[in-house]
């Protein structure tokens, strides 16, 4: 089975961004005043600290309320939403953008180093702080997906183009009860 995915124009949008931002980001750090690059040890732990609980509190946020607002509509169409969530490229750009945010946070909270109470590692801790700017503006495009997402005729175009002949041919004909797709032939309360 191949597994296409299909990323949003807005994430698209995002990864460009990214590679720019960095990119620039690389070519110009030498050449920040001194003063930027010089931070209190103190004052640099506890913004990476900020940084990796703030995240992963709107991670987990953004997460629940999507799922809630899916399941508030495959409750009034179909329970197969939901498996259309589980298939969206985007949510899973948006958990692995944040994933790596909080990890490279950690790990650069973990590992910074001071020499008379400046921060020695000032490079990493400018990659973290645009990591989280990156995961926050990636917010926008995933909710607009979202939003989208809930469109009774979004959800009805994206179940529409799951329905394939080997779909209904397998769906009819599943005999086993083990089978993900078995229907029962005939319903004894129906006459």
């Amino acid at each position: 089975m191949v597994l296409k995915i299909k990323l949003s124009n807005g994430f698209k949008i995002y990864i460009v961004l990214l590679v720019v931002s960095f990119s620039l980001f690389i070519m110009f750090y030498p050449y920040f005043p001194v003063w930027l690059k010089q931070t209190n040890i103190n004052n640099t732990l506890y913004l990476l600290s900020s940084f990796i609980q703030g995240e992963a509190a709107v991670l987990a946020i953004v997460v629940t309320l999507s799922i809630v607002a899916i399941q508030l509509t495959a409750s009034s169409y179909s329970t197969r939403a939901i498996s259309l969530l589980k298939d969206s490229a985007s949510l899973w750009i948006l958990v692995l953008t944040f994933i790596i945010a909080i990890f490279y946070s950690s790990w650069v909270l973990k590992f910074t180093v001071s020499v008379n109470n400046i921060s020695m590692n000032e490079f990493q801790i400018w990659i973290a702080f645009l990591l989280m700017i990156y995961a926050f503006l990636s917010l926008f495009p995933y909710l607009l997906e979202i939003l989208n997402f809930t469109d009774p005729k979004t959800i009805i175009q994206l179940l529409a183009s799951k329905i394939t002949n080997d779909n209904l041919i397998s769906t009819t004909k599943s005999e086993s009860y083990d089978h993900p797709n078995y229907r029962p032939s005939g319903d004894p309360f129906i006459h």
